[in-house]
């Protein structure tokens, strides 16, 4: 039987369309030939399916140039591994359905749309997240660690956990996204309001990534994951004792079932899917091949900082009061130390853990929340522009003082960038509610003004 794309497959078209459908994990493309090569499958279908499954793919999930050139790369680099590499004319047959050539320039010379250093992975990311350089910065040494070890398949007994501390609505969710989107890794987000430790009723960590498994086909993404503890300030109750019925402390057992994903040879236990016998198929999943970050606003430890660096932080009149002043403008945070987190109520232990690489997240200035607004790939104002220019044949643009007033409105809110979203809808509700479809050849503009929007933000 003739080879294609180095499958033992006839049909060549069929071929190219089980490596470009992404979802499709290597081990059910030998599936999939197996049942085709048994007649338990109509080749037609099966192409009509892998082509709907890659435009889906590439308008929503691959949605960038950078981020498909990344994830084909990853994908060309595991298939060649299991099968074997693309002649010339199949990757030219690759490139008429619309796969950028960079996939296959795997040439220094050509090195410039892919992941090459912690540099370059920062100065991706930094397209899409603006005023946290910083916590960028620290985060792609890390990344870029598990990235090659993904490439590699191979464990980095140095990799060591991340923890980003920072108010809401600065970002720290949304990087930890943008970077396991740019180094093609799956994460799972574990809220620790939501699980419980071992000795106590509720969900461990494995059953709430199994819960966030779509199909069990996932469940080989687990291997080089990101695991994130999101919200690790909750695991702490300050001032008050959680007992269970044997008077446990329920922050202490959950930070040390925290511990244990630091052990080496520990194996994450997931439960997911029925087996033969009617029972629940365990996976086990080794730790030492995920990454795990760990999240937090941590309210109450920049008072703690305050009271370590010995800040005088009470209203106080004549001379001080202008130092006063300086001092709260200045971000205590910068400052925290792992001394603070334990202050705080976090285990020495842990602490130990997670203070060699920590970052802390800066507060959203109006003006950096404008500049995400403006500048920011896929920013939630483009969505607004793309919406009217699809469906109604609408140019919408929004004045710079339009859009400095929702900045202003958003910083003050204190829930940082978060709020854009909800003051941009509120603000264009009545807009859309009057906007009718315009079927003219011609496009229809639109400006919106400062004036408009505090009317609208008014009457709500």
């Amino acid at each position: 039987m003739k080879k294609n794309f180095g499958l033992k497959i006839n049909n060549k078209e069929l071929a190219a369309w089980l490596f470009l459908a992404f979802n499709v994990e290597l081990d059910k493309v030998d599936r999939i030939i197996f049942m085709l090569n048994e007649d338990d499958l109509n080749e037609e279908h099966v192409v009509e399916k892998l082509k709907y499954d890659y435009v889906f793919i590439t308008e929503n999930v691959l949605a960038t140039e950078e981020i498909f050139i990344s994830e084909y790369q990853y994908r060309y680099n595991e298939w060649v591994k299991k099968y074997s590499a693309f002649t010339k004319k199949e990757i030219n047959y690759l490139k008429k359905l619309g796969v950028p050539k960079e996939v296959f320039d795997l040439n220094d010379a050509n090195q410039g749309n892919q992941i090459n250093s912690p540099e370059r992975l920062a100065a991706k990311i930094k397209g899409y997240v603006k005023g946290q350089d910083h916590v960028i910065d620290t985060l792609s040494v890390p990344f870029f660690q598990h990235y090659l070890s993904k490439l590699g398949d191979y464990d980095l007994n140095f990799k060591t956990p991340s923890l980003i501390i920072g108010p809401t609505g600065v970002g720290k969710s949304e990087i930890i996204r943008r970077f396991c989107d740019v180094i093609g890794c799956k994460f799972f987000r574990i809220n620790t309001s939501d699980v419980t430790p071992s000795s106590w009723r509720g969900l461990s960590i494995g059953q709430s990534i199994a819960s966030q498994l779509g199909n069990p086909n996932e469940v080989s993404s687990l291997q080089y994951a990101v695991l994130v503890i999101h919200e690790l300030d909750k695991v702490v109750t300050q001032n008050c004792r959680i007992t269970s019925d044997a008077s446990t402390d329920f922050s202490h057992d959950f930070q040390r079932d925290l511990m244990r994903l630091f052990e080496t040879n520990h194996n994450l236990r997931v439960e997911y899917g029925i087996g033969c016998d009617g029972k629940p198929e365990i996976y086990e999943i080794p730790i030492s091949k995920m990454l795990i970050v760990f999240d937090g606003c941590f309210n109450g430890l920049e008072d703690i900082v305050k009271k370590r660096l010995n800040v005088n932080v009470r209203k106080s009149v004549g001379f001080n009061t202008e130092v006063n002043k300086k001092n709260e403008k200045q971000e205590y945070l910068k400052h925290v130390t792992g001394e603070d987190l334990i202050t705080f109520g976090l285990m020495p232990e842990l602490v130990g853990r997670l203070s060699g690489n920590l970052c802390v997240a800066n507060k959203l200035t109006s003006d950096a929340i404008y500049d995400i607004i403006t500048s920011a790939k896929e920013n939630v104002l483009q969505s607004h522009v793309d919406y009217c220019s699809k469906f109604f044949n609408t140019k919408i643009a929004f004045e710079e003082d339009a859009l400095r007033y929702i900045s202003d409105m958003a910083y003050e809110s204190g829930l940082g960038f978060r709020n854009v979203k909800t003051l941009l809808s509120s603000a264009l509700n009545k807009f859309y509610y009057t906007l009718k479809p315009n079927q003219k050849s011609r496009v229809k503009k639109v400006v919106i003004d400062k004036k408009y929007i505090v009317e609208q933000l008014k009457s709500k």
